[in-house]
Order: structure tokens, then C-alpha cells, then sequence
């Protein structure tokens, strides 16, 4: 039986500045309490992915591949599931309120969660055959409002005449699990940055709300 992988959204670092000065890692409690935090926003967010693994940088500093909300409900929750695990109660100055109501009302929010897609850049640098890479295992909507290309000059660069997104190919080296920009007939003249648009739902509302539907005019 092979090892279970871990993908914590936030790093133990994030939690430990929410916690007094004298917390640590002690048994790995602030670990343990950002892995179940991070399963709890996976489990409860149904409407979507599993939510990426944060990016140790190795000096110190993190990516987090989350979008933002979902990183600061993981934060709450990882501070509910360590306090919890430290058989503490939270007081909110009137009354008792148990780590568990904490977490009901963060799981409402889960249910209720409304994350728009995320826009993301990258300079143009094609392949032999006028294409990039642009993600893998993603859900890229090849038509958005801010899919764009912008020119590093004063060329002006159209969806759907110039270029494209579209999935990778099952031939030659592409990926099938591959997101593509395809600008193969402008290869030798195209340039500038492309904006691209990651969705993170699973049920797939965003394709529906920005693929074009071509009407009949009958």
C-alpha cells in the first residue's frame, strides 16, 4: 500500500502567528490541525476541486495556491481543530462558545462558498509548433472576459483569429490533461503576455457562464 500525500493549503507557519508566542509543534498539534483543516475545506466545499497545496519558497516565505477566502477559513478552522485537540474552550466575552459551533459555522460557509476564477499571466513563448503549455489538470475557460493577449508594441492580437486556448491534442507531445494557447498560424510574429482564466469549480457553472453559445437565427 503506497504512502497518503499530504496537500496542506497553509503552511504550520500561518497558524503559529495566530497562536500565543509560547505555542509550537509540539507531537505535531499544529500540523495535524492544518491537515484536518485542510481536509475539512476540501470535504465541505463540494462544489469544487480540491483546493492546491501551499509553495514552500525555502527561505522563509510561501505561496499559497488557494484562493483567499479559502485561506483564511483554513486558518480559522486550523486554529478550532488545534484548540480542540488542546481540550480548550473558545470565549467570546459573553458566553461559551464550543470549538464544534466554530466549526458549523464555518462549514455553512463552505457550502455556501462563491469563488470567481482566477486570472493569471504568462509571457509567450511558443513551441516549434506555435503553441505553450499553459496548465495541467486545471480547469482553464478557453473563452473569458479577461482572456486576452496584450502586445509589447502596438499589435493587436484577437481571440479566435489570431490565437486560441483549447485542450491538448492526443498526438505528438501534447497533453491530453493539458491546457494549450495556440497561436500555430501567427508562430513567427505573435508576442506579448496572455491572460487566461483558471475556474475552481468542479460542476463546471463557469464553462457555462463564459463559453460563447452560437444562436441560430432561425
Amino acid at each position: 500500500m503506497g504512502t497518503i500525500q499530504t496537500y496542506a493549503i497553509i503552511p504550520v507557519a500561518y497558524l503559529d502567528r495566530e497562536l500565543p508566542s509560547d505555542s509550537d509543534d509540539t507531537n505535531s498539534a499544529e500540523t495535524n490541525a492544518i491537515l484536518e483543516a485542510t481536509d475539512f475545506c476540501n470535504t465541505h466545499a463540494d462544489k469544487y476541486d480540491r483546493w492546491p497545496a501551499h509553495t514552500d519558497n525555502g527561505d522563509g516565505t510561501y505561496v499559497i495556491n488557494a484562493p483567499r477566502q479559502v485561506q483564511r477559513i483554513c486558518t480559522e478552522v486550523s486554529k478550532a481543530m488545534f484548540w480542540m485537540g488542546q481540550g480548550q474552550i473558545n470565549r467570546d466575552g459573553t458566553e461559551d462558545t464550543t470549538w464544534e459551533e466554530v466549526l458549523n459555522f464555518y462549514e455553512d460557509k463552505l457550502n455556501k462558498l462563491s469563488v470567481e476564477p482566477t486570472i493569471y499571466s504568462v509571457a509567450i513563448s511558443l513551441d516549434g509548433n506555435g503553441v505553450q503549455l499553459l496548465a495541467r489538470n486545471q480547469n482553464i475557460l478557453p473563452y473569458h472576459t479577461e482572456s486576452k493577449v496584450t502586445s509589447l508594441t502596438t499589435n493587436i492580437w484577437n481571440q479566435g483569429y489570431h490565437w486560441n486556448i483549447r485542450r491538448g491534442l492526443d498526438a505528438g507531445d501534447e497533453y491530453t490533461d493539458g491546457w494549450y494557447f495556440d497561436a500555430e498560424q501567427y508562430s513567427s510574429s505573435i508576442e506579448g503576455t496572455i491572460y487566461f482564466a483558471r475556474s475552481w469549480r468542479a460542476d463546471g457553472l463557469d464553462y457555462l457562464r463564459f463559453t460563447p453559445v452560437v444562436k441560430s437565427l432561425n
